[in-house]
């Protein structure tokens, strides 16, 4: 992707964090300006964040029942931080996030989920399937059956697996190259980079 085109923009919900900025209304749309994100509330207001201003960028993308969500995390500095979502297939958001991650450089852009998220996420997943691999274990000591114990190896060998897999995919990390943001941005035919 070369980046923003010319009235390439998102829509976010005005929250109470983007309230308190200034902005006003239900929703505001969010463009790149210059080396800069320029935010304009629907019912007015106004809210500009030049990059000079941001010490991290992280996206991240999420799944939940209603569908699969991106999500841009500012830290500021100096200020709180700011929070911007869409759901997976805003070509508008891929656009504009792609360009202000290249305008910030690889340095200050993240990718990945929160720690938080990505170790509730593993033990959901990773830890339930690990504790069926400790029980095929134990089940096999006291029955005295092979079977159960090579079950018990196999499961906790696809656990190790899918904790590596989920940990490598969820836990923040800086990008080396914008192309690993490829993971976190929605899925629209057509505007790869």
């Amino acid at each position: 992707m070369k980046g923003a085109g010319r009235g390439s923009h998102f829509t976010v919900w005005i929250s109470d964090e983007l309230r308190a900025l200034g902005l006003e209304g239900i929703n505001a749309r969010v463009m790149l300006d210059g080396d800069a994100l320029r935010l304009i509330g629907d019912g007015g207001g106004e809210f500009v964040l030049r990059t000079d201003e941001v010490d991290r960028l992280r996206l991240c993308k999420f799944y939940t029942r209603q569908g699969t969500f991106c999500e841009a995390l500012i830290d500021r500095r100096g200020a709180a931080r700011l929070r911007l979502g869409t759901n997976n297939k805003d070509s508008g958001y891929r656009a504009v996030m792609w360009s202000f991650a290249e305008k910030l450089g690889p340095g200050r852009v993240y990718r990945g989920d929160s720690k938080l998220g990505a170790t509730i996420m593993l033990l959901l997943t990773a830890g339930s399937i690990g504790m069926l691999a400790i029980v095929l274990l134990i089940y096999a000591l006291f029955l005295g059956s092979v079977g159960f114990g090579l079950a018990g190896l196999a499961v906790g060998a696809i656990d190790v697996a899918l904790a590596r897999s989920l940990l490598r995919r969820m836990w923040p990390k800086p990008v080396e190259s914008l192309e690993e943001l490829e993971s976190e941005l929605p899925d629209v035919q057509g505007l790869r980079p």
